[in-house]
């Protein structure tokens, strides 16, 4: 892991250097780790930072591991520019959440919106908030989706499903929006 996370984070930053747009897809879920890094390395203002997930990722470690599929945010968080005022959690869902989700945003001051919150307030709406919360003040924005926050039902042989999520076309709606509101890394 540390190997892997030094060649990406390397990758990324000689792609942010360039002045070009770093689009990263696959990989497990610890990916956006040293990709975040990278783009707040080599980023002088603040840096936001959205995460499309079913799942918080909100831990400090697992198993003793302080980089892993589970730790994502945590570790976007540590960056000095990356305020948790401007980190935006979306699309949480299901059981393999920790308990506390809305306790953790309230008390770092991030923004987290359950799949629930989408039913109610429309996926245009929630989409535009994190756009509004990531981008406030800051000078680039590190958009993050793991596939399993697309319902199960349309998304086999993802590592960790569940009930409930978006559907596709709803998905393809946010990345949408994502990219007219101006998400730039």
């Amino acid at each position: 892991i540390p190997k892997t996370f030094a060649r990406a984070e390397k990758c990324v930053r000689n792609i942010v250097q360039a002045g070009a747009f770093p689009v990263v897809f696959g990989g497990d879920d610890s990916c956006p780790i040293p990709i975040v890094n990278a783009v707040a390395g080599e980023t002088d203002g603040d840096v936001g930072y959205i995460h499309v997930d079913s799942h918080m990722d909100t831990a400090e470690q697992v198993g003793g591991m302080k980089n892993n599929h589970a730790t994502t945010v945590t570790r976007a968080m540590d960056n000095d520019n990356v305020s948790p005022e401007n980190v935006a959690l979306v699309g949480m869902n299901g059981p393999l959440n920790p308990p506390g989700g809305r306790e953790f945003a309230e008390e770092t001051g991030s923004t987290m919106r359950s799949i629930w919150d989408i039913d109610d307030r429309g996926i245009e709406s929630v989409a535009k908030e994190a756009i509004e919360v990531a981008s406030d003040g800051t000078d680039r924005v590190v958009l993050h989706t793991d596939l399993d926050v697309i319902d199960q039902g349309f998304v086999p042989g993802i590592t960790t499903p569940e009930p409930a999520g978006l559907t596709p076309r709803e998905a393809l709606k946010m990345m949408r929006i994502f990219s007219e509101g101006g998400i730039d890394a």
